[in-house]
């Protein structure tokens, strides 16, 4: 999902699927992400909510992104999603892949 912050939205647009994707990410990759659901978001666009940092390395990264497919692929969430609402890409191994800038 696109974001203008640091804030990266991640959709499974089910409250209980993301709950449960929150919780197996921190009970089997002991992993914190808040799962957003309604009434903080509409109905049918419930989300993860990862915020990344500068103390978080690559390789945590990485280990994120891991996670996030084993969970994907325990739950089976799709990995596509588009409508009138929300819009979300296919999550491929370089989607959590933050730029670096500056010196």
């Amino acid at each position: 999902m696109e974001t203008e912050t640091h804030i990266v939205p991640l959709i499974v647009g089910d409250a209980r699927q993301c709950k449960a994707a929150s919780d197996m990410l921190l009970d089997k990759h002991n992993i914190y992400i808040q799962p957003i659901n309604y009434p903080t978001v509409p109905k049918g666009t419930e989300r993860l909510r990862i915020t990344p940092t500068p103390l978080h390395t690559d390789e945590m990264i990485f280990e994120l992104r891991h996670a996030l497919v084993s969970v994907w692929t325990s739950l089976e969430l799709p990995r596509e999603r588009a409508d009138a609402a929300i819009t979300a890409r296919k999550l491929t191994s370089g989607d959590l892949t933050l730029p670096t800038t500056g010196g």
